[in-house]
């Protein structure tokens, strides 16, 4: 199973039984809501599909930081793959969406993650992709300035062309904006990570540098600790280390920490936050939670989701490749009831 490499624990898993009873049953959980929840997000593509630039860098304009990152990533993910974008963005916050869209873009030509290996016609089309979308970014920052959403997806198309240098020069920038945004954040986090060239210790010195932005970036500590134990219990060839990295986890200090970490992360969460980045802690820590201590202690967090499961943030923990059963799933292991229909 997908989840025991990560869970480190067997769990029969009776999921086809108990879906097939509750299709009989006409228990089905509601429709996955791909634009989860986000209130902009088929305006934007309406206006998308209009051709309507001026009315997406209106919408753009209005938003938070966080929302707006989202904003971009859920439409790049709806567009469909092989229609091109419409022609005409020239002002500063369309070039952003422009370039945020064909980052998105890109990434799906490509697949998604380190391990994936796409073909000859993918990695062609994914370049293509992220070289027009650095150049519409550059140009929508020589416009109007650093914007750390324009510079969050600037990051990654670095990442997806292996540019190092362009890695670094997207670091430099970001750590210099003073808008917060914990999506941009968490993009910075994984261009560091081992497994994309840099290193866990490269990784720490970017979350220590944006932890103290408010009590949402605990999603930082929570990811890293997560993708420390995929990079030294499951990548790593260096000798000892998954048994040493093991080790500290079955650590009661350890559990401790995340306890602690997690009780200050909830009662910052249930304070006045944009709704994206309220969204994103939440899913991050409840995956990391769900992972390294228990499935009950991932229950709060999937509470205040409801409907709404951000794929990217539980892949590694659950085969979301169906969202809606993936997010049934989860709910049951945390002792959770089915959400309504």
């Amino acid at each position: 199973m997908f989840l025991d490499r990560y869970s480190f624990r067997q769990i029969a898993d009776p999921r086809a039984v108990r879906e097939g009873w509750e299709r009989l049953r006409n228990r089905r959980g509601p429709d996955f809501d791909r634009t989860l929840g986000q209130p902009m997000v088929r305006e934007g593509l309406a206006a998308l599909h209009d051709g309507d630039w001026d009315m997406i860098g209106a919408i753009y304009r209005e938003q938070a930081a966080d929302d707006r990152y989202l904003w971009i990533e859920l439409m790049s993910a709806l567009w469909p793959l092989r229609r091109p974008l419409p022609t005409g963005a020239r002002r500063g916050p369309a070039l952003t969406v422009a370039g945020g869209l064909l980052v998105g873009l890109a990434w799906r030509h490509g697949g998604t993650g380190p391990a994936h290996l796409p073909s000859g016609t993918q990695r062609a089309e994914m370049v293509d992709g992220l070289r027009h979308a650095r150049l519409a970014l550059e140009m929508a920052r020589q416009a109007d300035g650093p914007d750390v959403v324009a510079l969050g997806f600037a990051l990654r198309a670095a990442m997806g062309l292996s540019d190092h240098e362009g890695v670094a020069a997207q670091t430099d920038l970001l750590r210099a904006t003073a808008e917060p945004c914990l999506a941009a954040d968490l993009a910075l986090l994984t261009a560091w990570e081992a497994r994309w060239g840099g290193s866990q210790q490269d990784m720490w010195a970017v979350i220590r540098d944006r932890e103290r932005q408010g009590p949402a970036w605990i999603a930082l500590d929570m990811r890293g600790r997560l993708e420390d134990c995929v990079w030294h219990e499951h990548m790593s060839e260096e000798p000892g280390v998954a048994e040493a990295h093991r080790a500290r986890r079955e650590d009661p200090c350890y559990t401790a920490e995340m306890l602690q970490l997690q009780a200050g992360a909830l009662r910052g969460l249930a304070r006045d936050q944009p709704r994206a980045r309220r969204l994103i802690a939440h899913n991050v820590i409840g995956a990391s939670m769900a992972c390294l201590v228990s499935w009950q202690l991932a229950a709060p967090h999937l509470e205040a989701i409801g409907p709404h499961l951000a794929e990217g943030a539980w892949a590694q923990v659950e085969d979301v490749s169906d969202p809606a059963r993936a997010l049934a799933r989860l709910r049951r292991r945390a002792g959770l009831e089915p959400l309504a229909a």
